[in-house]
């Protein structure tokens, strides 16, 4: 990226404002978006974090505060800003009156957050106050100030909370969508350097750059003067705790607690391979949702891609005690083989039900054996002795979860292993007497985010999505200058497959316009773009790729006939509405394969 000058930086800036003003409305997206990259190409890290932060102290002619904010922790979420919480240093009492006033401008649209956007919203007020799902602009004290969020969702639930906020399900009132909301009271003591709002931007920094299937996929955030709020997909039916705790467990849903090893094991995975650490993987912290797997709780994740190591010491922060590795409770050096010991101890939860115990009867014992304390790290005595009469009973089933809990649950990080190599194990066991398979369709050709070849975005996409306008005007330039758009990456698959797989829909719409597209490329596992999309449950992308005479049956005289069709992965994925639309366009209903998983 080209460098500015100061000179060069304040021309563009004085350029824009005077557009802006020209204007007269509140700055756009695009605005922000622009203001952030000026201040990118002047040199100003810093500053380009806090893009609308910049745009009202230059409207009040007080941009040598920048650094005020920046050395006082506080970010574009901390809007909008009580007058009170506005820094001292801004003075006298009348700039804080105009800063308190042109914040309106910079504040958005409850929309943004349904979009992978933060919005940034105002003063509570009633649905007079809408224009659609636009804010209109409110006197209040002779102030202006944009709508909260609060008359936009309609609470439905409370899921689950602690003392840093509560997860919520909530409607939309604009899209009518449901949503697992999780939201904390903004005060005082909580803006800038507080542990909560920290916990809060980390996690919210780490949502939007992953995507996973088997993680909390982010929809957006917002702040308004009450509160921080991130809306998260999917509304859980319970976590993996309450699933567990079911006594006597229901024999039916046992094959169902054996998939989800490889499951959360994939999310985990996912995670180091993004080079992040969990830090708290608990059964609270897995997600069920129509059988469904979901890592989440990311507040303590720490992103070791921008430290100088991978390995820390120090204080641990805030951890679950029943699950957290020794290194990390005596606060010793760390790394990602500490996400390990706590997967161990939720892997030590599953096995015990499907070996026929109960939760509570584990708590018994432990607490009736050793040291008498409830968890490995302080009782391992009563680990030792809990795994050897799990052994005991029906010593021919369900080995293999055993091993890998023995791994998992070492004193010596070093043995624990990686999470690929746990992966690895889980999606190649074939060894079982009873054949039983510890993973989903989809951990078995788990690719991660190995397709990208062109830059598409990670972390943001939807069905509708229109967060990837950067990444897909670089996309656009790069194939006017000949990139091959057919070009595979490490694991054989094109920008299409990546595409469909991270669910940017304008991202296909683009590539599919180009003549030269090959839409049934099939990659290293066997997927073509098609595939990946119905995994991925897309029907959008579905619809887009069948219409672009995508063949809805795809398997070709040269396609080995064990290679599932769409339809077969449709109906595996249970997805119902993709189904019909194969149908439709003339997929074939009695295609066999030759192992009849059809």
């Amino acid at each position: 990226m080209s460098q500015f000058t100061p000179e060069q930086c304040e021309a563009a800036m004085s350029a824009l404002f005077k557009k802006i003003e020209e204007r007269g409305k509140p700055l756009s997206q695009d605005d922000i978006k622009e203001i952030q990259d000026i201040l990118c190409k002047a040199g100003k890290p810093t500053w380009s974090a806090r893009p609308r932060t910049y745009a009202v102290l230059r409207m009040i002619n007080m941009v040598d505060l920048m650094d005020i904010f920046v050395a006082q922790n506080l970010f574009d979420l901390n809007f909008p800003y009580a007058i009170g919480l506005i820094p001292i240093e801004v003075k006298p009492q009348s700039a804080r009156n105009k800063f308190f006033k042109k914040q309106s401008l910079v504040l958005t649209g409850i929309k943004a957050a349904e979009t992978g956007q933060h919005a940034t919203l105002g003063e509570q007020a009633h649905a007079r106050d809408f224009d659609g799902d636009t804010p209109r602009l409110i006197p209040t004290d002779s102030f202006i100030l944009a709508i909260a969020a609060d008359p936009n969702f309609t609470n439905l639930k409370r899921l689950g909370g602690g003392g840093q906020g509560i997860v919520e399900r909530v409607t939309s009132k604009l899209s009518l969508k449901d949503y697992a909301r999780k939201s904390m009271l903004r005060s005082r003591k909580f803006e800038g350097s507080g542990d909560a709002e920290k916990a809060f931007r980390n996690e919210l920094q780490n949502l939007r750059k992953l995507s996973h299937r088997h993680l909390v996929k982010y929809v957006g955030s917002y702040t308004d003067p009450r509160v921080f709020a991130i809306l998260l997909l999917p509304v859980a039916d319970m976590d993996l705790k309450t699933f567990l705790s079911r006594a006597p467990f229901p024999q039916s849903e046992l094959s169902s607690v054996r998939g989800y090893f490889g499951c959360i094991t994939a999310g985990i995975a996912y995670l180091h391979r993004s080079s992040i650490r969990h830090k708290d993987i608990t059964p609270r912290n897995v997600l069920i949702k129509d059988n469904n797997i979901f890592v989440t709780d990311f507040g303590l994740s720490l992103d070791w891609s921008e430290v100088s190591k991978s390995k820390t010491d120090g204080p641990r922060g805030k951890v679950t005690r029943d699950y957290v590795a020794p290194e990390v409770w005596e606060e010793t050096e760390r790394g990602s083989g500490s996400d390990m010991w706590p997967l161990g101890c939720v892997f030590l939860d599953m096995v015990t039900i499907l070996k026929g115990r109960s939760l509570e009867e584990k708590l018994q014992f432990f607490e009736s054996n050793g040291s008498n304390s409830r968890n490995p790290r302080e009782n391992y005595d009563a680990y030792l002795l809990w795994m050897r009469e799990l052994r005991k009973l029906e010593p021919g089933r369900d080995t293999e979860p055993l091993l890998w809990t023995e791994k998992l649950i070492s004193m010596n990080i070093d043995e624990r292993g990686t999470a690929d190599e746990l992966l690895s194990a889980i999606t190649s066991c074939e060894d079982e007497e009873d054949g039983y398979m510890y993973h989903c369709l989809h951990c078995a050709d788990d690719f991660g985010s190995e397709f990208s070849v062109l830059p598409v975005p990670t972390g943001t996409g939807s069905d509708d999505d229109n967060g990837a306008s950067g990444h897909l005007e670089i996309v656009d330039q790069l194939l006017r200058k000949g990139a091959d758009i057919n070009a595979t990456g490490s694991a054989g698959g094109t920008a299409l497959h990546e595409a469909a797989y991270q669910r940017h829909a304008d991202i296909v719409r683009l590539l599919l316009k180009n003549p030269d597209i090959k839409t049934n490329i099939r990659g290293r596992n066997g997927d073509t773009p098609l595939t990946v999309a119905i995994k991925q449950r897309s029907e959008l992308i579905v619809e887009l790729l069948l219409e672009c005479s995508t063949d809805a049956d795809v398997q070709g005289l040269d396609t080995p006939k064990t290679v599932p069709t769409p339809l077969h992965v449709a109906a595996i994925s249970r997805s119902a509405g993709i189904v019909q639309k194969l149908i439709n366009r003339g997929a074939k209903v009695n295609i066999r394969l030759e192992n009849d998983l059809g």
